[in-house]
C-alpha cells in the first residue's frame, strides 16, 4: 500500500468539496481516516488535520482528536484541542472519526475502537455558505522562520485512508470498522450509514477512488510541490535501497523524487532550529544547510534491521 505523507509546513493540498460532502444546515456527514504523526520531538496536537473549507469564518475541521465546526466566526469543539494525544500515544497509527448533524446540531469525535473523545456537543449550527474543498495538513506556510508561534509546533502528518459517508455512523459501525484495520482493508460503502460520496485510498494516486463530486487533487497556488508526496509501505518497499531525493513530480511513476523532509524528519519547530536549518528540494537532489552551533537536525533516524544495509547521511560542514 501507500500513504500520503504532508510537511509540517502545510501543502495546500486539496480535493473539491461540492458533490462530496454536505455541511448545510441540513446536512449529515461522518469522516473516517487513519493518520499518523511522525515526529517525536517537540510538537502539539492542535493542528488542523483536515478542513472542509468555506472561508475563514465558516468551515468543518478536526484538530487532533477533536471535531471543530466555525459557524459566522463562532467556534464550537466535541473534545480539547491543546495537546489531546498523549505522550504514550504520540507517534503511533490512530483511527478518527468525525460526525456531524447540522440539522439537529450535533457533532461526536471518536478515535480508534469507538473511543469518544467527549460527550457529543449539541446547538451547533452549520457553517454558513457552500464549501470550496477538502484540505488535508497543517496551513501551508510560504515563509517557515516567520510562521506564527502556534504553527511552527505542529508536525509532519501521514494518511493512509480518508472516507466520506452522507449519514451518521453509529459507534457499532465505528468498531467494525476499526476492527477491519487499513493494511489490507478499503473502506466499503455498506460498512458505514447512508453513501460512501468521498474516498481516498492513495493505491492509485492521489484522485479519489470514489467521488460524487469532482475527484481530482488540487493545490492553492503558489504552494510548493515538495510539501507533499506518497509513500510505499509493506511489499512495495522489498527491494527497495535508494531513495531517490528532490521536488516530486506527483506523476505516479516508479522514480518519482522525494522530499528530504519525508524520509528523516527535521527538526524545524524552534526558533533556533527554524533560524538555521535550511532544507531545499530541487527537481533531481536535495540539500540541508546546517547554520551556527549544538544543532540536532533530525528527531528520528529508523535503525536498520538485522542483515540490511545501513544508511547513511552524507553531511558538509563549512
Amino acid at each position: 500500500k501507500r500513504y500520503l505523507w504532508i510537511d509540517i509546513r502545510g501543502a495546500g493540498l486539496y480535493w473539491p468539496a461540492p458533490g462530496n460532502v454536505d455541511i448545510s444546515a441540513t446536512g449529515k456527514g461522518t469522516l473516517a481516516y487513519w493518520t499518523r504523526t511522525p515526529n517525536n520531538y517537540n510538537w502539539r496536537d492542535e493542528q488542523y488535520l483536515w478542513r472542509i473549507w468555506v472561508d475563514a469564518n465558516n468551515y468543518v475541521s478536526s484538530r487532533g482528536r477533536a471535531i471543530q465546526v466555525a459557524s459566522g466566526g463562532t467556534l464550537y469543539y466535541a473534545g480539547s484541542i491543546d495537546n489531546n494525544i498523549p505522550q504514550e500515544d504520540r507517534n503511533k497509527l490512530e483511527f478518527h472519526v468525525l460526525t456531524w448533524d447540522f440539522a439537529s446540531g450535533e457533532i461526536r469525535a471518536y478515535y480508534n475502537d469507538a473511543v469518544a473523545t467527549h460527550d457529543p456537543v449539541t446547538g451547533v449550527p452549520a457553517p454558513g455558505g457552500s464549501p470550496s474543498g477538502i484540505y488535508l495538513g497543517p496551513d501551508y506556510v510560504a515563509d517557515w522562520p516567520s510562521a506564527p508561534y502556534w504553527i511552527r509546533y505542529c508536525a509532519n502528518q501521514e494518511y493512509y485512508m480518508l472516507g466520506f459517508w452522507d449519514d451518521v455512523m453509529s459507534e457499532v459501525q465505528i468498531s467494525a470498522l476499526y476492527q477491519q484495520g487499513h493494511q489490507t482493508h478499503v473502506f466499503q460503502p455498506e460498512e458505514g450509514s447512508g453513501n460512501l460520496t468521498f474516498l481516498l485510498n492513495f493505491d492509485s494516486g492521489l484522485d479519489a477512488d470514489i467521488a460524487e463530486g469532482e475527484g481530482n487533487w488540487a493545490q492553492d497556488d503558489g504552494a510548493s510541490a515538495d510539501r507533499f508526496c506518497l509513500r510505499d509501505m509493506g511489499i512495495r518497499t522489498l527491494g527497495t535501497a535508494i531513495y531517490p531525493l528532490g521536488t516530486p513530480r506527483h506523476d505516479d511513476s516508479d522514480d518519482d523524487r522525494l522530499p528530504l523532509n519525508s524520509l528523516c524528519n527535521l527538526i524545524i519547530q524552534d526558533q533556533n532550529h527554524r533560524d538555521h536549518t535550511t532544507d531545499t528540494n530541487e527537481s533531481n537532489y536535495s540539500k540541508l544547510r546546517l547554520e551556527g552551533h549544538d544543532i540536532k537536525f533530525m528527531s528520528t533516524i529508523p535503525s536498520p534491521a538485522r542483515g540490511s544495509m545501513i544508511g547513511a547521511v552524507d553531511g558538509h560542514f563549512p
